[in-house]
């Protein structure tokens, strides 16, 4: 009973601080200051550095130091395992990018959501975990039901336009998760051409922990722009570029965006073993839950800081923090808090659960920023996309809760 009640008070609380950061995430899309996204990651690892090694500290006393120094330079096995879900991730992020640039905006959303799908199986196969029947059918429902609501919330035309003139990028309802997620808008990378997809490969393995959520591009036939979308740039027109014959063209966006096609499948794989890797992790128990946050931090700083490298022309000109208000700030805080909390929700819960908050979390979101902020609820009614998609992950939540 107090093991239920300790899983359901963690959900609630990863599922409140998980709205708030998307909040904060949709008032800082209005600051006027850029940021550079490499610092918003490596800020974010290293307050998780910070405060595991404080826990770590607390929880040892006198030779905390000590215990520290022996676990990140004595243990090289488990900085090793701490690896591989961090290198899943550093190439799932880099998968989506690349698939961005080849696949349009609905079918990167519907597409992606099979996440989802990835992340039961992949708990199947590495944790030996069985899965009911009704748990399968929870979590299809709620695949659904989150794309349906992904749909919904896709602007229109003309809003984009809107949006664009305004320099946000959907700022109003933001369906992006943290800053330093797979999700946040971002600046595009200049070498998505099909001209320079060994380029993309050359540089897989360098973590990109943040993509566009909003951009459409549509195989070969539109360069996406290097700039950042948030200052309101928009892509290069069709008519900038050359384009080969019809035919010719044809086969390029074909080919293009089945690469796209397979970049966002295996991202969507990359994404269910990593977080199927790290619960074995944290739930093996050669660890405790303050020490292997502190080797995971550990080991994303190290990773960050090769991305900082990579953006030091960006860093020189502007410094590390440009950009960095009060809200950025208080947004990089929770999605640090937001980390921690997810190695929690991971070693008691599964990484299937904690799948239920980002849903729930951008329903909660846009109630709040379109009735309770906004003051008028005049033309912000939710569509039946919406509602249908809601209901859905609720019932997939009560679905799931119940065969728990």
């Amino acid at each position: 009973m107090l093991d239920e009640l300790r899983k359901s008070i963690l959900f609630l609380v990863y599922l409140l601080v998980h709205l708030i950061s998307l909040l904060l995430a949709s008032a800082s899309q209005k600051q006027p200051g850029r940021t550079i996204p490499s610092a918003l990651v490596a800020v974010t690892e290293a307050l998780k550095l910070l405060t595991s090694a404080l826990a770590v500290l607390s929880s040892n006393g006198s030779r905390g130091p000590r215990t520290i120094f022996d676990a990140l330079s004595k243990q090289p096995l488990q900085l090793l395992r701490v690896c591989v879900p961090a290198l899943l991730y550093a190439v799932q992020n880099n998968l989506i990018y690349l698939s961005l640039s080849h696949v349009d905006a609905v079918t990167f959303q519907i597409t992606y959501q099979l996440k989802i799908l990835f992340s039961l199986l992949s708990g199947r196969l590495l944790l030996k975990r069985a899965v009911s029947r009704t748990k399968w059918l929870a979590v299809t429902v709620l695949t659904l039901g989150v794309m349906l609501v992904q749909l919904s919330l896709r602007p229109s035309p003309v809003q984009e336009i809107d949006q664009k003139r305004r320099g946000s990028d959907g700022a109003g309802c933001s369906t992006d998760p943290l800053p330093s997620s797979p999700m946040r808008a971002a600046p595009l990378p200049p070498h998505t051409s099909p001209a320079n997809d060994a380029t993309d490969a050359t540089q897989a393995f360098i973590p990109l922990a943040t993509t566009p959520a909003g951009t459409e591009q549509v195989g070969a036939a539109t360069a996406p722009a290097s700039a950042d979308v948030s200052a309101g740039a928009a892509s290069p027109p069709v008519a900038a570029r050359e384009i080969p014959a019809a035919d010719s063209a044809q086969s390029s966006v074909r080919r293009n965006r089945m690469l796209g096609l397979a970049a966002l499948l295996v991202s969507c794989f990359c994404s269910g073993l990593g977080g199927a890797s790290m619960e074995l992790l944290l739930k093996s128990g050669a660890q405790s839950l303050p020490m292997r946050n502190l080797q995971m931090a550990f080991v994303s700083v190290l990773i960050g800081l090769l991305k900082l490298w990579s953006d030091r022309a960006q860093i020189r000109e502007g410094g590390l923090f440009q950009g960095f208000s009060r809200v950025v700030w208080a947004t990089v805080t929770l999605d640090a808090s937001n980390g921690l909390l997810v190695s929690a929700l991971l070693k008691y819960t599964s990484a299937v659960l904690k799948n239920f908050a980002a849903p729930l979390g951008i329903i909660l979101n846009f109630f709040i920023s379109r009735y309770a902020l906004s003051g008028s609820s005049d033309g912000q009614r939710p569509n039946r996309q919406f509602v249908l998609g809601t209901l859905l992950v609720l019932l997939a939540l009560g679905m799931y809760s119940s065969s728990a």
